[in-house]
């Protein structure tokens, strides 16, 4: 007999992004609820340690930041599935999280 453990979690229950410094350990939360666009900086507050590089070569033509662009348009998206006034969702919604931990360099 196979056993499988999956854990699952509904859009509604992810409630924000936590960005955690590597060099000072200082965490940022933003939450995904507010309507308004996340101030998302590219370094830490505490230490000015570089979170994200800016784009290079236009890579990512109109962004400096393609990755704090990113992670702002998965919460503006959350928001919208979560909205209160959504008719058109008949079916839940989970995201499967990894459960096997990762290898480390």
């Amino acid at each position: 007999m196979t056993s499988e453990t999956r854990t699952l979690i509904e859009a509604a229950d992810i409630i924000g992004v936590e960005i955690e410094c590597p060099d000072c350990r200082l965490t940022i939360f933003y939450p995904v609820a507010v309507e308004k666009v996340m101030k998302i900086g590219p370094s830490c507050p505490h230490c000015n340690r570089l979170f994200f590089d800016s784009s290079r070569n236009n890579v990512y033509p109109g962004s400096h930041y393609p990755a704090i662009d990113a992670i702002q348009e998965i919460a503006s998206n959350l928001r919208k599935l979560t909205r209160p006034d959504r008719t058109d969702i008949h079916a839940l919604i989970r995201f499967r999280v990894a459960m096997e931990p990762k290898a480390t360099e």
